[in-house]
Formats: structure tokens, sequence, C-alpha cells
């Protein structure tokens, strides 16, 4: 999955994802594209950055119009969303740069504590990550369960709208007779 949104360019990786069809008229056709800070960490950026573009495309085709009034003042849709992607890679940077709690330092000499302090790091940076992205998949599921609501609202509505109809029709029939 992160390999499709990743594009190299000399020796560093880009995060690129496509505009969908339904939101070119408000995003434009070109791809979005960002510079990804770390090679090493390229595909896990690529992923996270992808729900975030996703979850992003699903709040322009709720509300896309909504979105781009910000303050009072009309801002691009396109940049809305290539905002929210640059914060998440400072987000993630800073959870990174963030010292994990260890017992006291491992002498230098000691292969073994040193590849055991590495693997306590790495632990939390995946304990992070993993926890952004249950957050992201909570807010996408309470998304689709917003989106589901006003779908059946608007099928009560259109029910409503036809039955009143049919008795609008049996009413002038029964007013001929």
């Amino acid at each position: 999955m992160g390999a499709s949104f990743l594009w190299r360019r000399d020796s560093a990786f880009w995060f690129q994802i496509a505009i969908p069809k339904d939101l070119r008229s408000l995003l434009g056709a070109t791809p979005l594209r960002l510079r990804l800070p770390s090679p090493g960490d390229a595909i896990p950026y690529a992923r996270i950055l992808a729900g975030v573009a996703e979850r992003g495309f699903a709040q322009m085709r709720l509300k896309g119009h909504e979105l781009a009034l910000f303050n009072g003042t009309l801002r691009n849709a396109r940049q809305i969303i290539l905002e929210s992607l640059t914060a998440e890679i400072h987000e993630i940077m800073s959870l990174k740069t963030q010292p994990v709690r260890t017992s006291p330092a491992p002498e230098k000499r000691n292969p073994l504590a040193n590849l055991q302090k590495q693997n306590e790091i790495l632990e939390g940076v995946v304990a992070a990550l993993r926890e952004k992205a249950t957050s992201i998949a909570q807010e996408y599921a309470d998304f689709v369960e917003q989106s589901n609501k006003r779908v059946r609202g608007f099928q009560e509505q259109l029910q409503n709208a036809q039955h009143g109809e049919q008795g609008c029709s049996v009413l002038s029939t029964e007013q001929r007779f």
C-alpha cells in the first residue's frame, strides 16, 4: 500500500497521491506531493499520509465549500489538505525526537545494551504510530457513521415526499368523481 504513494527523485522520497476525479473541480488535477523528511521511514510516512489525505478527501466531499471558508476568508481547498499533511509530518517527527524513558544509560562498550535501547526507542515510535493510526481509524468510523445517518435522513425525506405526492394524486382522483 505505502509504496504506491512513494515517488523517488535523486536521494529524496516524496509522498504523492492523485486527486479523486470527483474532487478535481475543487482541488485541481495535479497530484498532492510532499517531500518526506527521512528516506528510511518513507513507507510508514506514506501510509499515514495516505490515510490523512483520504480523510481530507472525504471531508471535502461532505462539506468542501464550507471547509474552504476559514475565518470568513476563502481558502484554497487544496492548501487545506496540504497543510494537514504537513502538520502530520511535523507531529510524527516530534514523536520521534521525544526522549524515551529508559533505564540508566548503557555502557558504550556493550553492543547488546545499545541494541536494547534502540529497540525500546523503536517500540515507542511504533506505539505512537499505532496510536495515531487507531485515532485516524476512529475518526473515519465516526465520519462514516455520520454520513450513514445523513443518508438515512435523506432517504426518509425522499420517502415522505413520495408519499406526499401519492396522497395528492389519490385526492385529485377522488375529487373527479
